[in-house]
């Protein structure tokens, strides 16, 4: 019970940033061993209020014209530990917490490290919204949560296991591409190797933030599917369990998210949008580089066997999405695209 808990959050003008934190504080069943780091980024210099919540929140504001992605913002935050931690988990800014989930997580890692090591547990969290009356709705089954302390939803949702897209699902987004993958659950079965990782929801031995950092150099798409790669490369097996520990916020689903930049609602939003658009492409450029082997190091896999492994375990042919991906470039006429990922 007296393990520390570092918890990373990046943010980029995020209005559920300090609900996340209460949920975070108000539901782990002993908060005093809960710390944060928060990266928190503003376009109109407005941030989070921390000061009567929490002694153990250690947040860093920066004012920028655009968003930064998460490359950079999920490095600083995830630096932001002063002392000795015992687990390391990364979030996204717009959770909801289970409670006691600080016990069922950790008891999770232990109970797998009985028979593993070097443990990462991860998978894509059920979804929350807002509905019209901008009330807290779990997607599951629209139920209404009133009170975010205290919050459990007695096992409504049994987590999902991860894969990679194929390739004809993944084209669309210019990288490979994560989603989810139905695990048949049981009493005796509560955790289902994979080998992918969420970055809205990652936990582990701290020891990974010091060997595992986020590359700065891929602000968007993708980030993910490399810390994957990079991890397995390295030692570490990947796990989802059974218990949902959080939730994340759907801020594109029936309710869209009304402060989202991404909805693009008025000409500010557009020029965030803008910004976001041209920072995208040369972060494919960077991912496409590392799964063809076309870069060998740390923030990529340390050799080509070690790849091949990788690309063996997840049942996908690098080579033959990235080349479906320029033929389908070229007959869109997507030149843009196209120059950034392949010239």
């Amino acid at each position: 019970m007296n393990e520390k808990i570092f918890i990373s959050i990046c943010a980029f003008n995020e209005i559920d940033l300090e609900q996340t934190i209460l949920s975070a504080i108000n539901n782990a069943a002993n908060p005093n061993r809960i710390f944060f780091g928060i990266f928190e980024c503003s376009s109109d210099n407005k941030f989070a209020n921390f000061e009567n919540n929490n002694k153990n929140i250690y947040h860093l504001k920066a004012t920028y014209n655009s968003p930064l992605g998460v490359g950079l913002p999920r490095l600083n935050s995830s630096m932001l530990n002063n002392r000795k931690y015992d687990f390391y988990l990364q979030v996204d800014a717009h959770m909801l917490f289970e409670n006691n989930w600080d016990i069922d997580l950790v008891d999770s890692y232990n109970l797998i490290s009985k028979n593993h090591k070097k443990i990462i547990i991860s998978t894509y969290t059920p979804w929350w919204y807002h509905n019209e009356k901008n009330q807290i709705v779990l997607s599951t089954n629209n139920q209404i949560i009133e009170d975010i302390k205290n919050f459990s939803t007695n096992n409504l949702f049994f987590s999902h296991a991860l894969r990679m897209e194929n390739k004809e699902e993944g084209l669309v987004r210019r990288h490979i591409e994560i989603t989810g993958k139905p695990v048949e659950w049981n009493d005796q079965k509560i955790y289902e190797e994979h080998f992918c990782l969420s970055g809205n929801f990652l936990f582990s031995d701290f020891s990974f933030v010091q060997e595992i950092m986020h590359d700065p150099l891929i602000s968007w798409g993708g980030d993910q599917s490399v810390m994957a790669l990079r991890s397995f490369t390295r030692g570490y097996k990947m796990f989802t369990i059974k218990k949902p520990i959080v939730w994340h916020k759907n801020k594109n689903g029936k309710f869209p998210d009304k402060n989202d930049w991404r909805q693009n609602h008025d000409k500010y939003d557009q020029k965030l949008y803008s910004a976001y658009r041209e920072t995208i492409l040369p972060s494919y450029r960077r991912i496409k580089n590392i799964f063809l082997g076309d870069y060998f190091g740390y923030w990529g896999a340390p050799n080509k066997e070690l790849l091949d492994e990788y690309e063996a375990a997840v049942g996908s042919n690098f080579k033959d999405y990235y080349d479906s991906l320029k033929e389908l470039l070229i007959n869109e006429k997507d030149l843009r695209s196209l120059k950034a990922l392949y010239e």
